[in-house]
């Protein structure tokens, strides 16, 4: 160690003094026992809600963050798995019988699969015990691994609910079996109610992808009633006229052939069996209510406010119970604006309710619509939007919407001021061509301290972490992308998190937060460090300061999580600090290399 640090003193033109700090930092660290147990588990959280997070002036404005039952600030990484059917499979899409997901077994995919099967042939042997190569068929074993903590578990309407008011308890399984696949491995799940461009049983040809509502639920009659000079307005903005003649249809809550409800209370309906199903499980985040919803007319403006915030609000009082401060509609009517959707009974109030904003948002980075409030009473409420940069950015006279990566942030967090809630990207990503565009919006997440899950895992297609090699079943991970994705981060933190960075090249990770405040000692902050990253992460490599540093625990898959104990402040602007080089940061401030000394600065 000696001579180490006298060339690290003699290759750089910093001076003694500092060489002689860096000493005194690596002696008090490798006095630490390096511990060699898991650390990372939902039974360390518990029920994750949304609270308040006061202003750090100079630092941070105030906005709802997650938090754990032990009051630490959460930050969660994690990836989408899609379980819909999607043409030209619908009709022949994976198989949803858990019972030919049974330990062991895995439907083989085919070609026309949009999406692979999600298995878990090893499950059941424990969070470690299941093989993780490409061929294994242990997809959240997989998920883990990489250091996702979440999954968007995308289902549809159609397969929920294949004829009306009859709800499919054999899908409900299925999801149910994924569920406790991802608890096994301490993932938490957001159960994603998925649509694109309304339904896949419509008949077109122009949209690039189709799925959702069920084909009972398809309102033909006012497709074929809609007004001709609004067909050619649509048609001349680009927007497709059919999926627009339908969700006018269903926030309308037009009545279904042969059944009591209209379509929005069908729809609300099934959400509810969900929630029901899904009510005491602690693994589950809470439900993403409707994927990118589109708007029901030119008036885009005025769309949130007028139709999709008020079928939010009528999800959230089915479910959740809460009013409103309104009288309950009556069951003959329950769609109206000036009154609460009934109670369905379940009184869910401990998981979270995650909202989409309007879909156009992802072509321009920021929300179209006006006068934006709080929609409901609940607390548990999370904006959810979608980021995709430069990927579907439209231009206007070939001036691009957007101004930059930071855009999509910037707007989200003001949206959620205005509608009480805590941001929560639950789509991001591009084509595996163009990783930067990936790169650069996971690392405006971690400026702007928030959390995502990256779209997708496995598709047929270039825009997920898998590729195939020549044949339906020989898939590997995508090298560039597990760099960009699979990141070290805070996973849970004591205080207020103020700034977190990452070296994607290097895998060096500085965070910093606020002091807790309180007459005892918090829990410890939790830093997680991905498999191909730990490995050059030690006791030797990592300085805190305003904390002590408790423990690095290594896990068998290869990760570490290192245990932080902050001190106490006596005042919120207090903060305190952790640095963690990598061995190939300090190698590059051993030979004087410019980059590697700018990394390392955080060392001394």
């Amino acid at each position: 160690l000696g001579s180490r640090l006298a060339h690290w003193g003699a290759g750089s033109p910093r001076a003694s003094m500092t060489t002689l700090r860096l000493a005194l930092s690596i002696l008090v660290a490798s006095v630490l026992f390096d511990h060699r147990s898991a650390a990372w588990s939902i039974a360390e959280h518990g029920w994750i809600r949304v609270a308040d997070s006061d202003p750090v002036p100079g630092r941070r404005a105030a906005r709802r963050v997650f938090v754990d039952e032990r009051g630490r600030e959460m930050l969660f990484r994690g990836v989408n798995l899609p379980m819909i059917a999607l043409p030209p499979a619908a009709e022949d899409d994976c198989p949803i019988d858990p019972a030919l997901y049974a330990p062991g077994s895995c439907p083989p995919t085919k070609a026309t699969y949009t999406y692979p099967p999600i298995c878990g042939r090893e499950a059941g042997r424990g969070k470690f015990s299941q093989s993780t190569a490409p061929d294994a068929g242990n997809d959240l074993a997989q998920v883990r691994e990489l250091g996702f903590d979440v999954v968007r578990l995308a289902v549809s309407w159609s397969m929920l609910e294949p004829s009306p008011g009859a709800y499919s308890s054999v899908y409900l399984d299925r999801i149910e079996q994924v569920v406790s696949w991802a608890k096994e491995q301490d993932v938490r799940v957001i159960l994603d109610m998925h649509e694109d461009y309304y339904s896949f049983s419509m008949g077109r040809r122009r949209v690039p992808i189709e799925d959702g509502a069920p084909a009972w639920a398809v309102p033909n009659a006012s497709i074929a009633r809609f007004p001709v000079l609004e067909k050619l307005a649509l048609d001349v903005v680009g927007f497709d006229w059919h999926t627009i003649a339908a969700f006018r249809a269903f926030y309308a809550n037009e009545l279904v052939p042969g059944s009591f409800w209209g379509l929005q209370e069908h729809y609300i309906r099934t959400v509810a069996q969900l929630a029901m199903r899904f009510r005491d499980e602690v693994a589950v985040l809470g439900i993403e209510l409707m994927n990118e919803p589109p708007p029901s007319s030119l008036d885009v403006f005025g769309f949130s406010t007028r139709d999709l915030y008020p079928f939010y609000r009528r999800i959230v009082q089915a479910v959740t119970g809460v009013r409103d401060g309104m009288q309950t509609c009556p069951a003959t009517h329950p769609v109206q604006t000036g009154c609460a959707f009934p109670d369905l009974g379940i009184h869910d109030r401990r998981h979270m309710i995650f909202v989409d904003p309007m879909a156009l948002r992802n072509e321009v980075d920021r929300d179209l619509g006006w006068g934006l409030k709080p929609f409901t009473s609940y607390d548990n409420i999370v904006f959810a939007p979608h980021t995709y940069t430069n990927s579907f950015t439209v231009s206007l006279l070939h001036h691009s919407l957007v101004r930059s990566y930071a855009q999509s942030l910037d707007t989200a967090w003001v949206t959620a001021k205005h509608l009480n809630a805590s941001v929560f990207v639950t789509e991001f990503g591009g084509s595996s061509s163009k990783p930067q565009r990936i790169r650069n919006i996971i690392e405006e997440q971690d400026r702007h301290l928030t959390s995502s899950t990256h779209w997708v895992w496995k598709e047929r297609g270039e825009w997920d972490l898998w590729k195939q090699n020549g044949s339906a079943a020989g898939l590997s991970l995508r090298p560039e992308l597990v760099q960009i994705l699979s990141r070290a981060r805070p996973i849970a933190v004591s205080g207020q998190l103020l700034a977190v960075t990452y070296d994607v090249e290097t895998g060096g990770l500085t965070i910093e937060a606020t002091k807790p405040v309180g007459p005892s000692l918090p829990p410890p902050t939790l830093i997680y460090f991905p498999p191909h990253v730990a490995p050059n992460v030690t006791l030797q490599t990592v300085r805190a300061v305003g904390a002590n540093i408790q423990a690095l625990r290594r896990d068998p898959d290869g990760s570490a999580t290192l245990e932080l104990q902050p001190e106490l402040a006596g005042a919120r602007s207090a903060t305190y600090s952790l640095a963690a080089a990598t061995t190939e940061q300090l190698e590059k401030y051993a030979r004087g290399d410019e980059r590697g000394m700018r990394e390392s600065v955080m060392l001394v």
